[in-house]
């Protein structure tokens, strides 16, 4: 196992094999099922887009951590099955499904995943088993974020105001993702979640397109498993963009949802997305009623470190609340004095 894990690392630091799983997703360290957590050492032939990952991982930070909130499985092909956590068995993935912390994906022989890490891009998975994804060896597909070393003002900018080599890497992520066929609106999230990412003003308009196909029927059709994640990501790019009532719309409409479905982690990650949402606009009271719904709810889950995140969010909005309340009494004092004069 040592010798096959430094072997894959220097396929990865090389580049050779970018499509490979060990560069994908970390490799669960027990066998299970079939596969036995087999490696592949060349891409499967019917991979998309495998031979077009020259540079990729040039956009991959290496200090990010995995995303512990899970992954979003786009499209799978052949013998791709999903344990979840606490579960007996695998199922078959027969289309978009969500990868959450806890669960199991293994792929078989001359199979397939596209997964999306939101905040990193998305990546083709071979033959393996594994237990978490996203984590800083992921290999992409169509990044995300702008290469390392890359200025980053924190400013939203417009596409014409991009330097030639950005410009040239964010048509690059964006062409690739519209050829993968993934679907009118899940190809519409990657593109809104490419240009969030990249804080391109332009941004706007794709959210506003999402949004409205968000509204429709057919979104959840397509989507399928995938809906409620997708609409509660939407709710956070709206409020990166400090679109705060449409991202309070999204929340609403997910925290519906997933009421009549009984999802209690989408109920919790809802309230969590509204508590964010009414920080934003300043209303601190309501902020800490959604968070601690949200962490009763993680608590009672057992989601520990979900609750302690939230918790952290709870005395942070709080002490917010106290600053307000502490600064206003001289605030008036100060404006008493002056009208005195």
């Amino acid at each position: 196992m040592t010798h096959r894990l430094a072997r894959l690392l220097v396929l990865s630091v090389i580049g050779l094999l970018v499509s490979m799983l060990g560069g994908a997703c970390h490799r669960a360290q027990t066998n299970s099922g079939g596969n036995n957590g087999g490696v592949s050492e060349s891409t499967p032939k019917n991979t998309p887009g495998a031979s077009d990952n020259k540079g990729a991982g040039a956009a991959v930070n290496p200090d990010q951590t995995a995303a512990p909130e899970g992954a979003m499985i786009m499209w799978s092909e052949g013998d791709v099955t999903l344990r979840r956590q606490g579960a007996a068995a695998f199922a078959p993935i027969v289309d978009k499904d969500w990868f959450n912390s806890g669960d199991t994906l293994q792929i078989g022989n001359t199979s397939f995943a596209h997964v999306l890490c939101t905040d990193r891009g998305v990546c083709a998975l071979g033959v393996g088993t594994y237990t978490t994804c996203c984590t800083p060896s992921c290999a992409l597909e169509a990044p995300m974020m702008r290469r390392i070393g890359a200025p980053d003002t924190g400013l939203i900018v417009k596409k014409s105001e991009l330097s030639p080599a950005d410009a040239k890497m964010l048509n690059e992520s964006e062409t690739k993702i519209r050829s993968l066929g993934l679907g009118q609106v899940t190809t519409q999230f990657l593109i809104t979640n490419l240009y969030s990412n990249w804080k391109l003003e332009e941004a706007n308009q794709q959210l506003d397109i999402l949004s409205n196909q968000l509204s429709r029927p057919e979104a959840k059709q397509e989507l399928k498993q995938l809906y409620s994640p997708i609409t509660q990501k939407t709710g956070d790019m709206h409020l990166r963009f400090n679109r705060v009532d449409d991202a309070k719309k999204l929340y609403l409409m997910n925290l519906t949802s997933s009421s009549q479905t009984n999802n209690l982690k989408e109920t919790a990650a809802a309230h969590a997305g509204l508590a964010q949402a009414f920080k934003q606009s300043g209303d601190t009271d309501q902020a800490v009623q959604h968070f601690e719904v949200a962490k009763d709810i993680y608590v009672k889950q057992g989601e520990t470190r979900a609750a302690a995140t939230t918790e952290k969010q709870i005395v942070e909005t709080k002490a917010t609340k106290r600053f307000d309340r502490a600064t206003l009494p001289r605030s008036r004092s100060h404006h008493k004095n002056s009208g005195s004069r």
